[in-house]
């Protein structure tokens, strides 16, 4: 039981709906990759939890110092985002992270991922 009181002292009746979710958490995990320079390159992420809409926000060689952005989506009620690099470069070689924010503004950020760009994959 809860008593709320006005400026005066004076007790307030009433109901109040008390809405609780899950806090934001990752459901699909990013993970190094390693790929052909030329090649198509996808980085996905997922999050269960929080409070819709999510707001993912990609950085490219991240440092504590400087944050460049890659790119930042809302997407009401998605839970999931990715990273498209249509056609890979050896520019596009680094660590790559995400930082997710939910719509009350709550937020996660990812470990990094490492991205290696070769000029051929050695098969065994």
């Amino acid at each position: 039981m809860c008593i709320i009181s006005d400026a005066m002292g004076q007790a307030i009746n009433g109901t109040a709906t008390v809405m609780l979710y899950a806090p934001l958490t990752f459901n699909i995990s990013l993970h190094d990759i390693t790929t052909v320079r030329y090649d198509t390159v996808q980085m996905a992420l997922g999050v269960l939890g929080g409070h819709p809409p999510y707001n993912f926000t990609w950085f490219f060689r991240a440092t504590f110092a400087t944050l460049p952005v890659m790119r930042s989506q809302s997407m009401s009620g998605s839970s999931f985002d990715q990273l498209h690099i249509p056609v890979v470069s050896n520019s596009d070689m680094g660590w790559y992270s995400v930082i997710v924010k939910d719509g009350w503004g709550g937020f996660i950020s990812t470990s990094a991922l490492f991205l290696n760009v070769t000029d051929r994959m050695c098969t065994a």
